[in-house]
């Protein structure tokens, strides 16, 4: 069992100039609702979540969904502070699942599937998704591929964490939410070595873990999964489109 942290966004969106200019993404309606509605509704259903908390600037917690939510966090700052107060909120110590707003198309099924392949010594967990299903599940989307040994993959919107290491260690987590920011300095930070595996595609999952594990000094592990709705989001005015098609596929079957 873990809990949920919905990350509903702040502010307009740059990539999405012209086409929404609202203050999260997670409003814009797909398939007759907000995207964020639908992260909610799959994080509701899904039997091994427990509570759940959304993070997100006012408007958000206007809408009546932000009841699907049991905290709600009006917390300033960045995702390593939200993730902190969701923890001391739940109290609870269960590990939290992190999504953003703007993945409607990921299930319960999904979510569940998330939380089942995350081992339990792991203090930080990162699905991945296989290339192939990726492409077979949304052709025209496009993708940002990472080569690994055994195969390409990309990232996805989710992440497991445990909130304990993050009550002892933010400042490592602060590190990494700011390097995820700057590539440049996230090179600089993770050496030659590393730098040279990645691009000749000679990075291995197994040594991806080695290598953050001793860079966040706690187990870091990761999964290659099918699931491309995990990574599939509204991060350009063409993904809408898609994002709808999908939704209306499901409900036809």
């Amino acid at each position: 069992m873990v809990n949920a942290v919905v990350l509903g966004g702040a502010g307009p969106d740059e990539r999405l100039a012209g086409f929404y200019n609202g203050p999260s993404k997670g409003l814009v309606e797909v398939g007759g609702k907000p995207c964020v509605e639908h992260v909610l509704e799959a994080l509701r259903a899904a039997p091994d979540i427990g509570k759940i908390a959304l993070a997100g600037p006012p408007a958000i917690f206007e809408q009546p969904f932000a009841q699907l939510a049991d905290v709600q966090l009006r917390t300033e700052g960045g995702i390593i502070d939200k993730l902190l107060a969701a923890g001391r909120e739940f109290g609870d110590g269960r590990k939290l699942l992190m999504a953003t707003c703007d993945i409607p198309l990921a299930t319960s099924e999904v979510y569940a599937d998330v939380i089942a392949r995350c081992p339990e010594e792991a203090v930080f967990f990162h699905p991945l998704v296989e290339r192939a299903a990726a492409l077979r599940d949304f052709p025209a989307h496009r993708w940002v591929f990472l080569k690994l040994r055994e195969g390409q993959v990309v990232t996805t919107n989710v992440v497991i964490l445990d909130p304990a290491w993050l009550e002892r260690r933010p400042d490592i987590a602060r590190m990494i939410e700011d390097l995820r920011r700057h590539p440049v300095r996230m090179a600089l930070r993770f050496g030659l070595v590393f730098l040279i595996r990645f691009k000749l595609g000679l990075l291995s999952l197994e040594y991806c873990e080695r290598f953050f594990s001793d860079f966040l000094q706690a187990p870091v592990r990761a999964a290659i999964t099918p699931h491309a709705t995990l990574a599939m989001d509204l991060d350009r005015p063409e993904d809408a489109p898609m994002l709808e098609r999908w939704l209306a596929s499901r409900e036809e079957h």
